[in-house]
């Protein structure tokens, strides 16, 4: 079913490169794709997309996400570096290599590197902010992983886990009525989005 779909865009788009209907169901049947779970055929998707859009940051962007899902994890950092080298001004894919190099490698240095840089293109995205906090926690500076904590909180207000996240930082402070106010707070949140 997707094969014929993407073949059938692929035709049209071989006959003009530019059309506009073709590259748009391209790129809703590459999300449709990976909404399915299907990463492999998605990159397939996103490699053909390219192929008519090779300046879109985002397509690599997306197909580096994939290999993370598929745990290719040394495809995504190489998809990802080349992001970097091409357009450092992309601040996602200095925060997905911070989530890599934190969450799949262990890497708490270079998390903290890219995650930074991250930080300093986009202050106020609640992700990387939430990855700062989890990264000082690990390194015991509690102090600023709750200010990281809290500046997520800003821009995203109702995401339990970063209610979850203080909680367990406090819990590491050893301050356990605040740990227990959060873990409340976090799952009043869980209930909010029920």
């Amino acid at each position: 079913m997707y094969s014929d779909a993407k073949n059938s865009y692929e035709r049209v788009l071989k006959i003009n490169s530019k059309h506009p209907n073709a590259l748009n169901n391209m790129l809703a049947l590459a999300q449709r794709v990976t909404i399915d779970s299907n990463y492999s055929y998605s990159n397939v998707v996103y490699n053909t997309l390219l192929k008519y859009e090779p300046q879109k940051t985002d397509y690599l962007y997306s197909m580096a996400i994939n290999m993370t899902e598929l745990n290719r994890i040394d495809t995504a950092k190489i998809i990802l570096e080349d992001i970097i080298t091409n357009t450092p001004s992309y601040y996602k894919a200095y925060y997905k290599l911070g989530e890599i190099y934190g969450k799949h490698l262990n890497d708490i240095t270079n998390s903290e590197k890219y995650l930074k840089e991250a930080y300093k293109l986009n202050p106020e995205d609640p992700s990387v902010l939430e990855n700062l906090g989890i990264v000082y926690g690990i390194k015991g500076d509690y102090s600023l992983s709750l200010d990281f904590f809290n500046k997520a909180l800003t821009y995203s207000p109702e995401d339990s886990r970063i209610f979850s996240n203080i909680a367990g930082t406090y819990y590491k402070m050893n301050q356990i009525d605040k740990a227990k106010e959060y873990l409340s707070k976090a799952e009043e949140a869980r209930k909010t989005v029920k």
